[in-house]
């Protein structure tokens, strides 16, 4: 008689091995819930590497930002340092051609430098405004021709027709 309540004892605990059309339907439940647990850690077990996937993936960018300012930083201390040294040699060479006056080819040297940077700035400026405002305007030309095209006239030609601006 002990045969049959080991033999039940081994069918009620969930089998994975075990095909869930032999079972009789208590058993097919009891299949069910374990087949669903292990459902549910295996997909916890996929959000986990998910996660960490990410987790890594956020570290290797942090790591590398930090590789690419570290690698800007001393390329901006390399070329301070060769146009320095660039200017330094320009500034020692006039003063060698000046019998000696260093004070004359720094100060020529630097306010050479300060007088193209300034021009160069001035000038730069200049052209960014003059380009922004021409886009400006060719954005509104264009405004007015599909207004003409759709209405048979433009804000200006309306404004012009009931002399509020003159054209």
């Amino acid at each position: 008689m002990r045969a049959p309540v080991e033999e039940e004892q081994q069918s009620s605990e969930w089998n994975a091995s075990q095909d869930p059309g032999e079972l009789p339907p208590s058993e097919s439940v009891r299949y069910a819930v374990g087949a669903f647990g292990e459902l549910k850690e295996y997909f916890s077990y996929y959000l986990s590497a998910k996660s960490d996937a990410f987790k890594a993936s956020i570290r290797n960018l942090g790591i590398m930002a930090a590789v690419g300012v570290l690698a800007l930083a001393v390329a901006v201390a390399l070329v301070v340092t060769a146009t320095v040294l660039l200017c330094l040699g320009i500034a020692q060479g006039l003063a060698a051609a000046m019998h000696g006056t260093t004070w004359a080819g720094n100060l020529i040297v630097g306010g050479g430098l300060l007088l193209i940077l300034f021009g160069g700035a001035i000038l730069a400026s200049r052209m960014l405004a003059s380009a922004a405002r021409k886009r400006t305007m060719q954005k509104y030309e264009l405004r007015q021709s599909q207004q003409r095209q759709s209405y048979g006239r433009s804000v200006a030609d309306r404004a012009a027709a009931e002399g509020q601006v003159s054209e």
